[in-house]
């Protein structure tokens, strides 16, 4: 038998090497995680909000020492902007995987989460979903996407619940005024939360659609001026928001509750808004510094502390969603010992991520169902009154109670 030459036997050993490296058993200095998500463009508060929190979790999970079942392999996070585009966003998930990202994590908005996810799904790539809502992202039967917002119907018995505690005094919900965006989002929004809420609580629901990107909502606030009710919701973005809350208020469109949709504490809002037309606002938060976590009752504070040191501001609406999600990446990869997409989707179903490994959040923990969707998420309720904003549900979380009047 003859003898394997030098360079024959150097060219396997690189093959070996490549087939190891390839499946996730070979020790890698680096493990690239892409973000795919609206950093310009019409959703780009999001993008920003997702941005931020995702830079921070990286920061912290290398600082610690990286993914220590892979001998301390430090997370490369590369971002690809999908200009709040469709079509970008499935261009960019593309190209994401061609340039050998492992997983994608992002995805604020709802209709760039169905494109992206379904690249994902059809490469094999895990996906992790940190604010899109619409119920069709999990809904498709795949097995890549992981999403960490609730869905709408998972909502749905919270916005009940409040709605029946909100309007159990003098002010009876008669008649609600649904505006929303006409895309997968507000869609879903209103065809599976509040048409059901008006069947089951027995009021009137009026639906009022607008394309989003509106510059001129005049037309829209004219309808509005000839509508009755007790309760005003929109359902869009933040830009969006600022347009319509700035619009309705000047106009003087009143109705005893008036529910943004959004974070009115979101930056852009506060700084597009003045503080006396936001007053009486009621907006939502997926996380609040206050909020007393059990078992890492300080957790939510030193999140918040470490966010405004690292970017001097505050949390964005979905920053603490976006470093959940990274969090929660990094300890199924710590579970795999791999990067392999199967082993990786397999230890992402099995996670549970909660406070003892620093959860944040005002619900139990991160843990996913069968179609990917974290079973745990909620929202907290929140009302500007005066100049602070004060939680107003759930109630074991609420620091004042809402304002709500006749008209």
């Amino acid at each position: 038998m003859h003898s394997m030459s030098r360079r024959t036997l150097m060219m396997a050993t690189a093959a070996a090497v490549a087939i190891f490296a390839h499946s996730g058993a070979y020790a890698q200095d680096k493990i690239r995680i892409a973000s795919v998500d609206g950093l310009s463009g019409v959703t780009s508060s999001l993008g920003q909000d997702v941005s931020r929190g995702l830079h921070l979790a990286v920061e912290q999970i290398n600082a610690a020492g990286g993914i220590k079942s892979l001998g301390g392999a430090q997370i490369e996070f590369v971002e690809y902007d999908t200009q709040s585009k469709v079509d970008v966003a499935q261009s960019q998930a593309e190209k994401a995987i061609a340039e050998g990202a492992i997983a994608i994590i992002g995805n604020s908005a709802s209709a760039a989460s169905l494109a992206t996810t379904t690249v994902a799904e059809r490469a094999q790539i895990p996906i992790m979903v940190s604010g899109g809502s619409a119920d069709q992202i999990t809904q498709r039967g795949y097995k890549y996407t992981f999403k960490i917002n609730p869905t709408i119907a998972l909502s749905y018995a919270n916005t009940k619940a409040y709605l029946e505690n909100f309007f159990s005094g003098d002010v009876k919900l008669k008649r609600l005024v649904h505006v929303h965006e006409d895309g997968a989002f507000g869609q879903s929004v209103n065809n599976n939360s509040y048409a059901a809420l008006a069947k089951d609580l027995g009021f009137e629901l009026v639906a009022v659609p607008f394309k989003t990107g509106s510059a001129d909502m005049s037309g829209l606030i004219s309808q509005l001026r000839r509508e009755s009710g007790e309760a005003l919701v929109f359902t869009g973005y933040v830009p969006d928001a600022i347009t319509f809350v700035n619009a309705a208020r000047q106009a003087r469109v009143s109705f005893p509750f008036f529910d943004a949709g959004i974070s009115i504490n979101d930056k852009n809002f506060k700084a597009a808004v003045p503080v006396e037309l936001r007053d009486g606002l009621v907006g939502y938060q997926y996380f609040n510094a206050a909020v007393k976590v059990p078992g890492n009752e300080d957790g939510p504070a030193k999140f918040d502390k470490a966010f405004r040191e690292r970017w001097g501001d505050e949390p964005g609406f979905i920053s603490a969603n976006a470093w959940t999600s990274m969090m929660v990446m990094a300890k199924a990869l710590e579970a795999a010992g791999s990067t392999d997409s199967g082993k990786l989707r397999d230890a992402l179903a099995a996670v549970e991520f909660g406070p003892a490994d620093g959860h944040i959040m005002a619900n139990p923990m991160v843990k996913f169902d069968a179609t990917g969707q974290n079973m745990y998420m909620n929202l907290l309720t929140v009302q500007q009154q005066g100049d602070k904003l004060e939680v107003v549900w759930p109630a074991e979380y609420a620091t004042s109670k809402l304002r709500i009047s006749a008209q």
